[in-house]
């Protein structure tokens, strides 16, 4: 049985008859780019022009195959100008590897708001609020009369409404314990007195497909409950119409034909993200800190929410790793932390 590569080489032969330097393009080409060389078999574009397109991004490359369709008669040459220039501002507008300006403030997340954060000056809010299930921080107390708790988040959110954009977005991460399975509702409800519910969001930190586990969590002892493997992300915004850039987080098309009727090669990836913790040993692994979780998720928040120049990020409950996704990204953020220790270890992080 003839080889994925030997095949390509036949393949190739023909289209290119025999010339050897052509093989090797065709080659190549179905290495980097492997849907174009449908296009060069039925004649639509030559290995030349199929050259030019393996060059460009998989997002712009699917626009002009897109185009190519659409408009079978002029030069796949024009059509990519057309696309690239029409884009090249959009790629201009953020530039991810710029340095951020991160700023880690310790101290009570209500009062500082208060003081120090003006008006709509918040683009995307990224947070974790304590849960209220008792999980030992080194100064607050996570283990107050639920009706205090709620009270409290009633004055937090209305903090947080005052200062993000009017297009600005909130996603919060709040997972439930097994004795309290209907705090992260309350808690979604006392925001939604704020805010409108754009997504609800399942953020899962294992899966088990097949028989085979993966990701990491914490067992729960006993015979009455499951072991929780995943939690909430909830998306709020003022309105509850804010375009978001679905495809910054989107996944591939499983079939290829989607392409052309799209114009992207990409999909929306869905309101379920599997984003598996690292393995956790001990407390030297998390620093110190009883309830970290992983930057990823609130990178793929920001993602989401549209990286642009001039926006700002803000985490009232930052802990030590909060703002490593925006730092990440190049975005200037905001984190605040009741704790001394979690502040310093949070800006040992951001390289401060």
């Amino acid at each position: 049985m003839a080889t994925s590569s030997g095949k390509v080489s036949q393949f190739a032969a023909r289209i290119a008859k025999a010339n050897s330097a052509y093989v090797e393009q065709v080659k190549a080409i179905s290495r980097k780019a492997p849907e174009i060389v449908s296009e060069i078999k039925a004649g639509r574009i030559t290995v030349n022009e199929a050259v030019r397109l393996a060059s460009v991004d998989v997002e712009r490359r699917q626009k002009i195959l897109a185009e190519s369709h659409l408009h079978p008669d002029e030069p796949v040459k024009r059509l990519m100008r057309k696309v690239l220039a029409a884009t090249a501002s959009k790629t201009k507008v953020f530039s991810p590897g710029k340095k951020s300006k991160i700023e880690i403030w310790c101290g009570d997340c209500l009062t500082l708001m208060r003081e120090r954060i003006p008006d709509e000056s918040i683009s995307v809010v990224t947070t974790s609020p304590p849960y209220n299930q008792g999980v030992p921080y080194a100064t607050y107390d996570d283990n107050r009369d639920e009706d205090e708790y709620l009270a409290w988040l009633v004055e937090v959110f209305s903090e947080i409404e005052r200062v993000l954009t009017p297009d600005g977005s909130l996603f919060m991460v709040i997972g439930h314990a097994a004795r309290k399975p209907w705090t992260p509702m309350r808690v979604a409800e006392v925001a939604g007195k704020h805010f409108q519910l754009q997504n609800q969001i399942v953020w899962v930190k294992a899966i088990t497909i097949g028989g085979e586990s993966s990701g990491h969590f914490t067992p729960i002892n006993g015979k009455r409950f499951l072991n929780r493997t995943w939690e909430y992300v909830f998306h709020f915004t003022k309105t509850g119409k804010v375009p978001l850039d679905r495809l910054a987080v989107g996944v591939p098309y499983g079939d290829q034909k989607n392409v052309g009727r799209t114009g992207s090669s990409l999909r929306c990836g869905g309101d379920v993200w599997f984003i598996p913790y690292e393995t956790v040993h001990g407390r030297e692994d998390r620093g110190e800190h009883p309830a970290t979780f992983p930057p990823e998720v609130a990178e793929r928040c920001l993602r989401l929410a549209g990286l642009r120049l001039g926006m700002k990020v803000l985490d009232p409950f930052c802990g030590i790793n909060g703002l490593v996704a925006a730092a990440r990204l190049g975005v200037d953020g905001i984190g605040i932390d009741l704790d001394p220790g979690y502040c310093q270890m949070a800006q040992r992080l951001m390289g401060q």
